[in-house]
């Protein structure tokens, strides 16, 4: 009896221990399940979630898909004007585009709203129309952790979708909107290169064709022990010519949050 009575006691014990350790471990941040979610605001797997099915809806869209063909058909007609003789480099051919606002619309009717970080999105977005490479993996992972977008871009694309072999864009780095990191040390170096503006005063509206902008919205809604957390992502991307959209997304993240009697 008594050594059953110390085994309990040193099994008790082991137990404390155990649960009193702290335990670390890195997950892909892609991997919408594995994501801590906070019951109560948003959450970096949100904006994963949003950026991730942004950008892979962007690619996918006639609509960009033609704005891409026009521009590079005008671009070269307008270098053969300026430049008859010359071959027209291959990035000319791709418009340049800066990350404009994107707007915290979150605040309630309190008047208090989240703070969030917009380049969890924006980032995300520039380094896929960029880099191959990384649409790739973005496309790999929507796969395997995000089912219900891949199999919406699926039917959406007639179940054949590949990705781009070069960038889609010329990110501009010395120009952003608010919230956005800016790289001072080529904000004098110059205009950039483009057959349909150069921008090199600095008393000059800089030169881009796209402006990438939106707004975050949230609501809430409480019953009993359930709360429910939905939040608006909104993106425009602005030609900066004709002053019109040249595509539009919104997406809605709905998460709901179940509380234990006993719990917070």
């Amino acid at each position: 009896m008594k050594t059953k009575l110390l085994s309990l006691v040193g099994a008790g014990i082991a137990l404390v221990i155990a649960g009193c350790a702290t335990h670390s471990d890195y997950v892909e941040p892609s991997n919408l399940q594995k994501a801590v979610k906070n019951p109560y605001n948003m959450s970096s797997s949100d904006f994963v979630k949003a950026a991730d099915e942004a950008i892979v809806f962007l690619m996918a869209s006639n609509e960009w898909k033609e704005y891409l063909e026009e521009y590079a058909q005008n671009a070269e007609i307008e270098f053969k004007k300026q430049n008859p003789d010359k071959a027209m480099p291959a990035r000319l051919k791709r418009p340049t585009l800066i990350l404009n606002t994107i707007v915290n619309s979150t605040a309630n009717e309190f008047g208090g709203g989240e703070y969030f970080d917009p380049k969890f999105l924006t980032e995300r977005i520039r380094s896929c129309l960029a880099s191959p490479n990384h649409l790739n993996e973005t496309l790999l992972a929507m796969q395997y952790y995000n089912k219900v977008a891949y199999d919406r871009l699926m039917r959406m694309t007639g179940g054949y979708f590949v990705a781009p072999s070069a960038p889609q864009v010329r990110v501009r780095t010395d120009i952003a909107g608010q919230g956005h990191t800016v790289d001072t040390a080529i904000q004098d170096a110059g205009g950039v290169e483009s057959v349909f503006g150069t921008l090199a005063t600095p008393n000059s509206a800089p030169y881009f064709d796209l402006s990438l902008n939106g707004s975050i919205s949230k609501m809430t809604a409480h019953s009993g022990r359930r709360s429910e957390l939905s939040y608006l992502f909104a993106l425009t991307l602005s030609d900066s010519r004709t002053k019109e959209a040249v595509w539009t997304w919104t997406t809605e993240i709905k998460r709901q949050h179940s509380r234990g009697v006993f719990g917070p």
